[in-house]
């Protein structure tokens, strides 16, 4: 092995120790880190103590990924868009072939005509961007209701998640973590939460929320 290989193979392993822990370190862990709820000398408690992760890699299993019905709520959607988009909601485009940017939408308040005018949105912009939303400060469990109402959701068997809730995949970098700071601010692996292409029913949406 090259001084380079070894260089890259000690960082990895120290990203893994600090980021998620090797897997010989890994036990049922049913509460976050102390540290990241109160806080340290040098950093700041978590803004959302409840998104913290838990980690249960790689004791926690799930059961293998049956068929399940579907519904395509975009077709059922009307396509004046009245109910996703209010008097003073604005659109625009992104880029000319795909994207678009919305503002004054508060989609935790969609009735279901709004979240059905929203999957059509989605499959026709393909990306959609929404300003100031509160599902960071929202119970879990109603994000979670809000995205279940779109389909069967996949559960991550690979990394941390909110307790009780696998269905929330985490981009987060632990605090004290400074592996690659110029790779990236907010994760310290390449992050791929969406290609599940090994999967037999592959994720068909996401949707990534941050504050």
């Amino acid at each position: 092995m090259t001084t380079t290989e070894t260089a890259i193979t000690d960082n990895a392993i120290r990203t893994a120790k600090i980021g998620l822990g090797v897997p010989s370190q890994h036990t049922l862990k049913s509460e976050p880190d102390s540290s990241d709820i109160t806080g340290t000398a040098q950093y700041p408690p978590a803004l959302f103590p409840n998104y913290l992760p838990v980690w249960e890699v790689p004791q926690a299993k799930y059961p293998p990924i049956r068929p399940f019905h579907y519904i395509e709520h975009g077709c059922d959607a009307d396509t004046t868009f009245l109910d996703l988009l209010p008097p003073g909601a604005k659109i625009k485009d992104i880029t000319t072939a795909l994207g678009a940017e919305i503002t004054s939408v508060n989609l935790e308040e969609l009735n279901d005509q709004g979240k059905d005018q929203l999957a059509l949105l989605a499959a026709q912009k393909k990306l959609l961007v929404f300003r100031d939303q509160k599902f960071a400060s929202m119970p879990i469990g109603e994000a979670v209701d809000f995205c279940r109402y779109f389909g069967h959701l996949f559960l991550h068997p690979h990394s941390g998640a909110p307790n009780s809730h696998p269905e929330i995949h985490l981009v987060r970098r632990r605090a004290g973590n400074i592996i690659a700071p110029d790779f990236s601010n907010i994760i310290p692996i390449l992050w791929h939460g969406i290609a599940i292409t090994r999967t037999k029913f592959n994720p068909r949406v996401s949707l990534s929320y941050m504050d």
